[in-house]
Order: structure tokens, then C-alpha cells, then sequence
């Protein structure tokens, strides 16, 4: 949809502060959505009372590749442990399921412990750790 690129830049630097603070919109549609692994389809945002609070989307290395992935998901600070992030990830998921994906990773921090939990309370296993 048209804007999307400026809502998700939005809510990724309100999310992650300096790990993107040289990002831009632009760099979005740079790096995502022209490419033709980008599906409209599976970027997802939440909004609430007219704003938009929390993203997540749908990606994939390869062109008919059987594995997806969990990708950005981000939320507003004020808008944590309300189940956003939670559902985004659960929609994601669906989305690849739909999509015969056979398989979905993610990349995370090992210091963000409740995204860690939640994505192994929703079934992920971690399979490397950088230190």
C-alpha cells in the first residue's frame, strides 16, 4: 500500500533506536519491497486508534524457496506485552503456511530475552548463538 514504506521506517526506529537510525524509507524499498521477494501481501501492520503500532513481514532468501522467515518484526515501546508482537508473529507464520513454506526462521539478539521467549513459547528452537 502505498506509504507503507514511511509507516514501517517509523516504527522501526521507534523499536530499535540506533541499530537503524541510518535507515530510511527509501532504503526499505531499496532493500525489500522492489525486490521480487518482496510480497505486498505479507507485510503486516497492526494499528491502533488510527496509528500504526507494530510491524512484521514475510521473506524468503531464494525464489521458490520451501523456507520463509520472521522478518522486522518490530512494536511501539508504549505498545510492548499486549500480545502485538505475539500476533504479528502468529500471522506471519499463517502466511507462510498458506504459502507452502515447510519451514520459517528469524534472526534476533541474544539480549532481546522477550522477543526470545516469545518466539520459543510459539514453537521456535535456537540454533546459534553469537557471542
Amino acid at each position: 500500500q502505498n506509504g507503507d514504506e514511511h509507516r514501517w521506517i517509523q516504527i522501526v526506529k521507534e523499536a530499535f533506536g540506533e541499530f537503524v537510525s541510518d535507515w530510511s524509507a527509501e532504503r526499505f524499498v531499496e532493500r525489500y519491497a522492489s525486490s521480487p521477494l518482496f510480497k505486498e501481501d505479507g507485510f503486516f501492520f497492526i494499528r491502533h486508534n488510527k496509528r500504526y503500532v507494530a510491524t512484521a513481514f514475510a521473506w524468503q532468501d531464494k525464489l521458490n524457496s520451501l523456507e520463509g522467515h520472521l522478518h522486522w518484526l518490530a512494536v511501539l515501546p508504549e505498545y510492548h506485552r499486549q500480545g502485538l508482537g505475539r500476533a504479528l508473529a502468529l500471522r506471519v507464520l499463517l502466511y507462510h503456511k498458506d504459502h507452502g513454506k515447510e519451514s520459517v526462521s528469524l534472526i534476533t539478539e541474544v539480549y532481546r530475552h522477550a522477543a526470545l521467549k516469545l518466539y520459543k513459547d510459539i514453537g521456535f528452537v535456537c540454533s546459534a548463538e553469537e557471542t
